[in-house]
């Protein structure tokens, strides 16, 4: 499936709250917080801190 969204050149916007799928497929990342975006980036850019300051209950 990935490689299909790849080749037809197509965005594909996933809501998701596993990061460890996320990681393996996503190229960028957004947080949002009160519907405002507080976060974004590449999602190698993705890290500890910021997981816990937004994303950890």
């Amino acid at each position: 499936m990935f490689s299909i969204i790849s080749f037809i050149m197509i965005a594909v916007l996933l809501v998701e709250q596993k990061l460890d799928f996320v990681g393996k497929i996503a190229d960028r990342f957004y947080v949002m917080e009160k519907g405002m975006i507080v976060s974004s980036g590449d999602i190698e850019e993705m890290n500890d801190q910021l997981i816990l300051q937004y994303l950890a209950v």
